[in-house]
């Protein structure tokens, strides 16, 4: 069957249009970079390369897939990027609520939060107005985190100390509101208008500062 027939159905039954789908991967794929991919939680994340050993990056079908639920597609964070997004485990005696208010007393806008899998843990996102260079960012947030109250269980963070990260809103991940971190029961497509909106309204600054101080301490 010709991929176009095919990815019409996959559209379909994600409940989204092809400008949807173009906005999920600007804001959250940011294409071009590495990506792995599994099919249910007891499987290895599989790295995506050539028979020759050459990383290929992640294409929109497989985007598709990972928002219908058939695989899940992690990526790693692209030379520039305009969002942060620390990982917060539901593991510990710490709850995640304690954890979640602990990361937003770092930023001055509200978060774009998600639960990650069924395990209940979060990911939570910021973004910036323009891309920013990876490595500045990284050393910027870092420099933040490091900050917060030792938990038994650090935290990881995108740029930063995790290699991938798992794309929202596929199988078992869902919008929650960043009030009460209870889950918003939108759809896919309500829950792309809704983070398209809300994101408008709440982004960080990366100023010329943080470029300056944050540069210079780039291991480049």
């Amino acid at each position: 069957m010709p991929r176009e027939p095919i990815k019409l159905k996959r559209l379909t039954q994600a409940g989204i249009g092809e400008d949807d789908l173009t906005y999920f991967i600007d804001t959250f794929v940011q294409p071009p970079g590495r990506y792995w991919y599994k099919s249910d939680y007891k499987s290895p994340w599989q790295f995506v390369k050539s028979k020759t050993g050459i990383p290929i990056g992640v294409k929109e079908y497989e985007n598709l897939r990972h928002l219908v639920g058939d695989i899940w597609v992690a990526k790693c964070c692209p030379g520039k990027t305009d969002f942060i997004c620390i990982d917060i485990d539901n593991k510990g005696p710490v709850p995640v609520m304690i954890r979640y208010i602990e990361v937003c007393s770092l930023f001055h806008v509200p978060a774009i939060v998600f639960r990650s899998s069924k395990s209940g843990g979060l990911h939570v996102y910021y973004f910036f107005p323009t891309k920013v260079w990876r490595d500045p960012l990284k050393n910027w947030l870092q420099n933040r985190i490091s900050g917060l109250p030792q938990f038994d269980i650090p935290l990881e963070y995108l740029p930063g100390n995790l290699d991938h990260l798992r794309l929202p809103l596929g199988r078992d991940s869902i919008l929650l509101s960043p009030q009460t971190l209870e889950p918003m029961g939108l759809t896919l497509k309500e829950s792309l208008d809704y983070i398209k909106q809300y994101r408008k309204q709440n982004e960080l600054e990366f100023t010329d500062e943080d470029y300056t101080r944050y540069f210079e301490t780039w291991d480049h």
